[in-house]
């Protein structure tokens, strides 16, 4: 996919984004008008200051994306707040964007792989679609009866998903980490490359990680790291 007009948005781009490269970041905030609250799927939002200072650090830029009522973003240099433009100005930054992170599920991020954008989707409470190759779940934790992550044995099991974990006796979802959105920003970073924007007819790809396992045999093109 292209953005129509896509000059016209990546002017308007170019007049709140440095020449830098940037990330894309989005997530659910509790109390969105338009959408019930759900615990699994609502995000915390203090857990996205430690990722924005990961990027930050690295060199790059963040801008955040979504709806007009979300909170607004602490004022500080190479943070960028979209969410109130308009929605062909996000997607002009998500096919501009050295990658994408999905920080709780939600809808904005179905547009990072049609534009070409690589795609981290963080704290995700059901695996089973198929993504391409530029995209990596980040599922969130599995907690048993007596407190221990079984994450990995319920992924090896199948029943990584909202309705199967209903079954299980005392068993819960934790969100990930913050330490746990940080790795995952930093591995993104590590296996993308860009020194400034993204070039949308020739989006970058990064080799498998060693630290992404488990392919499923039903979902060969997904990758996860766990």
């Amino acid at each position: 996919f292209r953005v129509p007009d896509a000059e016209r948005w990546a002017q308007q781009l170019a007049a709140k984004v440095g020449p830098g490269w940037f990330v894309v970041i989005h997530y659910r905030e509790p109390g969105y008008a338009i959408r019930p609250r759900d615990a699994v799927r609502d995000f915390r939002i203090e857990d996205a200051l430690p990722v924005y200072e990961a990027i930050l650090g690295a060199g790059g830029q963040v801008v955040r994306i979504g709806h007009p009522g979300m909170t607004a973003l602490p004022d500080r240099p190479g943070l960028i707040d979209l969410a109130s433009d308009a929605l062909m100005l996000q997607a002009a930054a998500i096919e501009r964007a050295r990658f994408f992170m999905e920080l709780s599920p939600s809808g904005p991020a179905q547009l990072a792989l049609p534009l070409g954008c690589p795609l981290l989707r963080c704290n995700q409470p059901n695996i089973g679609r198929t993504y391409e190759d530029r995209a990596v779940a980040m599922p969130q934790r599995v907690i048993n009866a007596n407190g221990e992550d079984v994450t990995l044995e319920i992924l090896h099991r199948g029943m990584f998903n909202r309705t199967a974990l209903k079954s299980l006796d005392g068993y819960r979802l934790e969100p990930n980490s913050a330490d746990q959105l940080v790795e995952g920003a930093g591995m993104m970073i590590k296996h993308t490359t860009g020194a400034g924007w993204r070039s949308p007819d020739n989006p970058p790809s990064f080799e498998q990680p060693g630290a992404l396992t488990l392919p499923l045999e039903n979902h060969l093109s997904l990758r996860l790291m766990v």
